[in-house]
């Protein structure tokens, strides 16, 4: 069962994950009781659902979309390979350089759009860059990287 406790005026969640596994969170100085509820239930919700992962051990973007493209190349063509690596290495992977793949929302595509138009990226690249992106968080989602 989970619990929320204050220790050193700090909330930690103390829980058992999918796995059986008891894990400690610490949330930062200045959270309320209240967004210690409700950290807790979501990852009650992913647990329940089974697709609990420890911040920790969610995979970088990058890394996801390599993953990605070495799923999609054998029912491709070789030269649609090397248009989607082109896109993954001078687009996509510097941007999102770092980041974890739960980290990539609705904010940070926006984000990416802008910077692509700052760039001087043509609309037809962007859109198919764009759709390289999407076909990447819909492959995250089945492999339950994120929701």
């Amino acid at each position: 069962m989970a619990c929320i406790a204050k220790r050193r005026n700090r909330y930690v969640i103390d829980f058992y994950d999918n796995h059986g596994k008891r894990r400690l969170i610490t949330l930062p100085h200045g959270t309320t009781k209240a967004d210690a509820k409700r950290a807790l239930r979501d990852i009650e919700d992913k647990i329940d659902k089974g697709i609990y992962i420890p911040q920790k051990n969610l995979p970088l973007f990058s890394v996801v979309a390599e993953m990605w493209l070495e799923s999609k190349e054998p029912n491709i063509r070789h030269s649609t390979y090397k248009q989607y690596k082109g896109h993954l290495k001078n687009h996509l992977n510097p941007f999102y350089e770092g980041k974890r793949i739960n980290r990539i929302n609705y904010d940070e595509i926006e984000n990416f759009i802008s910077h692509c138009l700052d760039s001087n990226i043509t609309i037809s690249t962007m859109k198919k860059i764009l759709i390289n992106l999407g076909a990447i968080m819909t492959y995250a989602v089945r492999k339950r990287y994120v929701d």
